[in-house]
């Protein structure tokens, strides 16, 4: 066999889509496949058939076992009655990122960052979380916000929406494969807080701050042009105006 991790591969994948399409409990997947393991152990001359089947058999069960709810403090056994107002303390586990749009003439930003739920604040009571959320937050976060900082958010936790219409891109159910099934609004920037002022800035934040200041050197301000500059050159953010978005899909960027 020339190409046996590709056999491999696609009997994994044949587990992973099982996982999401069949019912079936992480309890008796596991059973049965640490069974199997056990049996191709001993059972030498069915070996080779039995790991051919535990591959699928192991893709199935780590798919199940991704979005199984084990811990009693998870989010999703927590704020099964709907949204609430909370507190949320937690790691950022990937840089924030922002997104201008532009309603009525006027420029409106919007934050977002993925967290690491640790402790959740409910009446007054601080209780540990498990679970990843999305926050979201109109308005820009400043370079206090970084990728392993830790942060307290003051907001709603509640479900990502779902599709404004059938067949428009679902939110929810992209989290969801993400393994994020809370989103935390937040009214302003304001209701964020660091909660741990240990750790540094990151290279490239501090790098795309430094090249952003150069580039506007001269300049009269920031405006759309700037911006294009800014995402030419740097990979930032890309401005969803139609001004910008023309030009970029005109040079087909």
């Amino acid at each position: 066999m020339k190409r046996p991790l590709v056999t491999v591969g696609l009997l994994y994948t044949v587990g992973i889509l099982a996982g999401r399409w069949l019912d079936a409990t992480l309890p008796v997947l596991f059973g049965v496949s640490v069974g199997m393991g056990l049996l191709a152990i001993a059972w030498s001359r069915a070996r080779p058939i039995l790991l051919w089947a535990l591959l699928p058999l192991a893709g199935w069960t780590n798919e199940v076992g991704r979005e199984a709810v084990l811990a009693p403090d998870d989010l999703r056994t927590l704020f099964a009655n709907g949204p609430e107002q909370v507190k949320v303390r937690g790691i950022i586990c990937e840089p924030p990122s922002a997104k201008i749009f532009e309603r009525g003439g006027e420029a409106i930003w919007r934050s977002s960052a993925i967290l690491e739920a640790r402790e959740v604040e409910r009446d007054g009571h601080w209780s540990t979380a498990f679970g990843k959320v999305i926050a979201t937050a109109p308005g820009l976060l400043d370079s206090n916000y970084f990728a392993g900082r830790e942060v307290i958010l003051d907001g709603v936790i509640r479900l990502p929406r779902g599709p404004l219409a059938p067949g428009l891109f679902n939110p929810r159910g992209f989290y969801e494969q993400e393994g994020i099934y809370f989103q935390e609004e937040t009214q302003s920037t304001n209701d964020w807080s660091v909660a741990s002022v240990s750790g540094t800035l990151p290279v490239a934040p501090r790098f795309e701050a430094w090249a952003r200041r150069t580039l506007a050197l001269g300049l009269p301000g920031e405006d759309e042009p700037l911006r294009l500059i800014w995402t030419l050159a740097l990979d930032w953010k890309t401005p969803l105006t139609e001004d910008v978005d023309e030009p970029f899909l005109k040079a087909e960027t």
